[in-house]
């Protein structure tokens, strides 16, 4: 008789612990604010990104620092727990009301050439004004 109680304690803490497959952490976060978008990176890393209109990103060809870079700024990152913005007129394809996708990605070392190296690409959508 107990083993039934048993299994039904254990179900409640898995599913009152919160749904286990939604990341825990963002590198990065998006708002639309006054003319443009402003980036938080709450990573630890430096964040490299490309923000583009939705649209537009379906026909865009681009690169996210494909190479290795002894210096982050090289490929224009974002500092860890730092912050960027960027200007309406910088994200291609703008138009108000759009909504763009930001491609963004961590760069962390390499631990045998001492380089940063850019991590898997992650994407986040942002409402645009």
């Amino acid at each position: 008789m107990r083993a039934p109680w048993l299994w039904m304690l254990v179900l409640a803490a898995l599913v009152g612990c919160g749904d286990p497959t939604r990341p825990q952490h963002e590198s990065l976060f998006a708002v639309a604010a006054g003319h443009g978008v402003l980036l938080e990176n709450r990573s630890d890393t430096p964040v490299v990104f490309i923000i583009m209109e939705t649209e537009f990103a379906a026909r865009a060809n681009f690169t996210l620092c494909e190479r290795p870079v002894s210096d982050p700024a090289d490929c224009g990152a974002i500092p860890a727990h730092g912050w960027g913005r960027v200007p309406n007129a910088n994200i291609g394809g703008y138009h108000p009301g759009a909504r763009a996708i930001v491609y963004h990605a961590r760069l962390v070392k390499d631990s045998q050439s001492g380089n940063f190296v850019r991590d898997s690409v992650r994407t986040l959508i942002v409402a645009l004004r």
